[in-house]
């Protein structure tokens, strides 16, 4: 896909949030740079489901990847905190996402991230996080 570079892919963190998933030379992850939340979704009858929710201030850009604006830092840096916007949106998967922090271009994926494929889309029978009461 990248011409010959490795594929990545954004993973899930042991506190449970979304981060870039950049391996380093040894194996192991320490960018840890959040790249989307996780948000719970009740369906009836009661099967309580999560799906990808985009970062407040992340936008898709002109080549279809997901990334933090810098119109949105510098409002937080005026403003003191985020600016008010509409509800999060949930990117469609599988998605591209760009990590503000060390630049590495990645792929967010439904099964690996264990979340909902399609925002407001029908439960995953596959999915982990599927819980049935």
């Amino acid at each position: 896909m990248f011409g010959g570079m490795e594929e990545t892919f954004a993973r899930v963190s042991k506190a449970g949030k979304v981060v870039c998933g950049k391996p380093h030379e040894d194996g192991r992850f320490y960018c840890d740079e959040p790249l989307a939340a996780l948000a719970r979704v009740h369906e009836p009858p009661n099967y309580p489901e999560r799906e990808l929710v985009a970062l407040p201030g992340w936008r898709l850009d002109w080549k279809g990847i997901w990334r933090e604006t810098t119109s949105e830092i510098d409002r937080r840096k005026r403003r003191g905190g985020p600016s008010k916007q509409a509800s999060p949106s949930s990117p469609e998967l599988p998605a591209l996402a760009c990590c503000p922090k060390c630049g590495t271009v990645q792929w967010l994926d439904a099964e690996r991230l264990r979340v909902r494929a399609r925002p407001g889309g029908p439960p995953s029978s596959t999915s982990r996080w599927l819980i049935r009461r």
